[in-house]
């Protein structure tokens, strides 16, 4: 017979899928936790994005709004033009039309000096067919 205090002997498997259930519930538990965790960080960052875009639009907006209708309207145009006694196809680009960068900044920096001193804008332009 066995004694009373003798506790029943539980096979490897048994113990195996036991500890997995705690497991499985802790990871669980923890990628809940992390899921909110992400959740509330990706609003703040989008609340954060959203600001920075609405301030972005509205720096582009006023900065539009300061060149002439009619380089505005010349913006995104296909032309030919004259390159090395070659007649090329093109199309004029605005200054939020290129990433920012150097290009973007060198247009900027033409744009007040030309504006300044009252001269023609000097175009961005896109060369198709040439890797020049």
């Amino acid at each position: 017979k066995k004694s009373k205090k003798e506790k029943k002997r539980r096979s490897k498997n048994e113990l195996d899928s036991d500890s997995d259930g705690e497991e499985a519930s802790d990871a669980a538990a923890a990628e809940e936790m992390n899921g909110a965790r992400r959740k509330g960080r990706e609003r703040a960052q989008s609340a954060e994005y959203l600001e920075a875009k609405e301030k972005f639009e509205e720096e582009k907006q006023k900065t539009l709004d300061k060149i002439p209708r009619d380089v505005k309207s010349r913006f995104r145009r296909l032309c030919f033009s004259s390159w090395s006694k070659s007649w090329l196809p093109a199309v004029e680009l605005g200054p939020y039309d290129v990433a920012p960068g150097p290009v973007r900044d060198q247009w900027f920096k033409m744009f007040y000096n030309v504006k300044k001193n009252k001269r023609p804008l000097t175009r961005l332009v896109y060369w198709y067919g040439t890797p020049r």
